[in-house]
């Protein structure tokens, strides 16, 4: 045991974690319109739907002021009051101690709704802390680098993305007859809520025209793989969802139940895994699993690490993203969660995963730990609002699953070795960075003790031994 660890351990053992950082969704927003892209207006929903169901373009009675902005995708009044009531329950629960020096704050600063969540959750949890609840004093992400989501194609490109991708689709021949008949029991419950489809030219000829009957056509959009049938039920199941839990008075026409709305949910975040998988995070999320490596390593060693744009001494980290950027971390590093009232992996607005670096107060010898864990409010308490207290959000452990020694409790040292070897270094956006790589004791082939991994993994670790971008 280093003689420093043994100094440190006497004097933390019994008090808060080294640091604790929190990768966040923002809060509850507005949705986006069919296809991602302009205002979500009357008239972009109005080809796939004879029903009138609230849009928030133009303002006025019947879209602003249901939804409480005007601002399509953005974070509406009632998801920011949640993101502080989080945040309030957080400080009185985890922080009371921590100083306002010692709060780091990153948000996707391109995204005004992550700014927000930034702000609205630090002044639930520092609320003394009047610096921390100014945009200006968010440390940025301008060329999406730490909150990659796609929308930086020029970093550390790969060949074959969409034959890949197409290859998760189930496409054979440029047809997803597959993806259709996997989810056609959720397309078919929306589009009874919905009754698409107006213009019955979008279905080229085929009758009746409804939602099921919408050609799929790959895109290759970072945000949506495919147009038809299954992107525009993703579409609608998103939107009933953000209706639900931004407490508006109709939801779904009335005619779903919440457990509707989370089982549609599933079928949201199976659309964004085709893209945010096992074979993108190494080159969307390495920037982002570094970033935390070097957070870990700088609470732990006391001393800069070059890229961590914060103090040595931050207690707290807290970074708005996207649900993106949990899904790529999720399959980055091969976590798994079942949060209450969630489908498994849901990564609901203002879920959150958290990353604590603590002292093993049973085993000294161990130095510090890593321990995870996934925290979201439920459907309902989101719905409400719920100012925590009696009632509590989801919280659930999640295990660190190639941690050996304790998958809830990880040396600091085997995690370290866990980052390394699924990171590329070639990937690491942010100059300096790639230090927590490079003066890494764990050797570059370190997952080749465990050749059997490769039966069950396949070419995605392997490539990680290749270090050529390709398959061997």
């Amino acid at each position: 045991m280093p003689l420093h660890w043994a100094a440190l351990w006497l004097v933390h053992a019994t008090a808060a974690p080294l640091v604790t950082l929190i990768v966040s969704r923002h809060g509850i927003r507005t949705p986006y319109p069919p296809g991602g892209e302009g205002n979500l207006t009357k008239e972009s929903m109005a080809k796939y739907t004879p029903q009138s169901f609230p849009p928030c373009w133009p303002p006025g009675p019947g879209t602003s002021e249901v939804w409480g902005t005007s601002i399509t995708a953005g974070l509406t009044p009632h998801g920011g009051r949640q993101i502080r009531n989080m945040g309030a329950w957080m400080g009185s629960r985890n922080f009371s101690t921590v100083k306002c020096e010692e709060v780091a704050v990153y948000a996707d600063t391109n995204s005004a709704r992550d700014n927000e969540t930034a702000t609205n959750w630090t002044l639930g949890a520092f609320p003394s802390c009047s610096s921390l609840h100014q945009e200006e004093n968010i440390i940025g992400d301008p060329k999406y680098l730490l909150f990659n989501d796609g929308s930086n194609q020029e970093l550390c490109g790969f060949p074959w993305r969409h034959e890949v991708i197409k290859s998760f689709l189930g496409s054979g021949k440029g047809h997803f007859e597959a993806l259709l008949k996997a989810w056609q029991a959720q397309i078919e419950k929306v589009d009874s809520v919905v009754h698409c489809c107006p213009d019955a030219g979008l279905c080229g000829g085929q009758l009746p025209c409804n939602l099921s009957a919408l050609p799929i056509k790959y895109t290759g959009k970072f945000w949506a793989a495919t147009e038809g049938a299954f992107d525009i039920a993703v579409f609608w199941a998103e939107f009933f969802l953000l209706e639900y839990l931004n407490g508006n008075p109709s939801y779904a026409a009335g005619q779903l139940s919440q457990a509707d709305l989370v089982d549609l949910y599933r079928m949201v975040v199976a659309n964004m895994e085709f893209l945010d998988n096992v074979f993108s995070s190494k080159r969307l999320e390495s920037t982002l699993a570094a970033h935390i490596l070097g957070t870990l390593l700088q609470a732990e060693q006391q001393q800069q690490i070059p890229g961590v744009q914060h103090s040595k001494d931050a207690k707290v980290v807290y970074m708005a993203g996207h649900d993106t950027n949990l899904l790529l971390l999720r399959s980055l590093l091969g976590l798994r969660w079942q949060s209450d009232g969630w489908a498994e992996n849901a990564v609901a607005p203002g879920g959150m995963l958290i990353v604590e670096l603590d002292w093993d107060v049973e085993d000294s010898s161990r130095g510090p730990v890593v321990s995870m864990y996934f925290q979201v409010a439920q459907p309902q308490q989101l719905r409400e609002g719920v100012i925590f207290g009696e009632q509590q959000p989801s919280r659930v452990q999640v295990a660190i699953t190639d941690c050996r020694e304790d998958p809830f409790a990880c040396p600091l040292d085997t995690f370290q070795k866990i980052v390394v070897s699924k990171i590329r270094p070639e990937c690491i956006g942010i100059p300096g960075l790639s230090s927590v790589v490079d003066n890494s004791t764990a050797s570059a082939t370190w997952p080749a003790r465990y050749w059997w991994t490769f039966l069950l993994t396949g070419a995605d670790e392997i490539d990680e031994i290749d270090g050529n971008g390709g398959f061997l």
